[in-house]
């Protein structure tokens, strides 16, 4: 009698189901954790290194010591920022934004600075995705930083006052200062990095 084999049906992966925008909003309201929303794709945010920590906290409290008082609120990762509405919302890890713009308790609209602390699992997204997003979506954004977090690397991109370009610039040294004359200040490596671990190792 001949034997028979039965071959099993192949496993169909699917995709999670896409979420309503008003679903991510109860989602975010109820949630300890925080989510990126993407197209009705949920994003969890992963938590953050040490060093990633340090370096987001020592620029907010630089930016607050210098702006708070100037008409500016200084938000690290806890409000979210309206890419598109409806369709995009990001969580940056430091926002600088006109406190005459702000009209929403829970969303950020029009940024002038935004900040991404890159991690391996983000760099991509931050380096490209991100970016395009940033550069493309608000009128009132004039600079956008990638900070490194296992190196002194910062790249910053600037608009000026004809907004009609953006342009880009690499520092790499810790005298160096990023300048910001928009926000009528500057930015100085050493602060970016104060405390951060691996320069116990350069």
């Amino acid at each position: 009698m001949a034997s028979t084999t039965t071959i099993p049906s192949p496993t169909v992966v699917t995709d999670p189901p896409l979420m309503s925008v008003a679903a991510y909003f109860e989602l975010e309201e109820g949630s300890e954790d925080r989510h990126e929303y993407d197209h009705g794709k949920i994003l969890p945010m992963s938590g953050e290194s040490i060093d990633a920590n340090q370096i987001g906290q020592n620029c907010a409290f630089y930016f607050e010591q210098l702006l708070g008082d100037k008409g500016y609120h200084i938000i690290r990762l806890s409000v979210k920022l309206r890419v598109v509405e409806g369709s995009l919302y990001r969580y940056p890890d430091v926002m600088v934004v006109p406190t005459a713009t702000i009209r929403h308790s829970h969303e950020i609209t029009e940024p002038v600075l935004l900040m991404e602390i890159t991690s391996e699992e983000s760099e991509n997204r931050d380096r490209k995705i991100k970016l395009s997003e940033y550069t493309s979506q608000f009128d009132s954004l004039r600079y956008y930083l990638i900070v490194d977090q296992y190196e002194p690397f910062v790249q910053v991109y600037s608009r000026g006052e004809d907004r009609r370009g953006w342009s880009h610039a690499i520092f790499r040294e810790l005298p160096e200062e990023i300048l910001l004359p928009d926000l009528n200040t500057s930015l100085p490596l050493n602060q970016v990095y104060k405390k951060v671990s691996f320069l116990q190792q350069l």
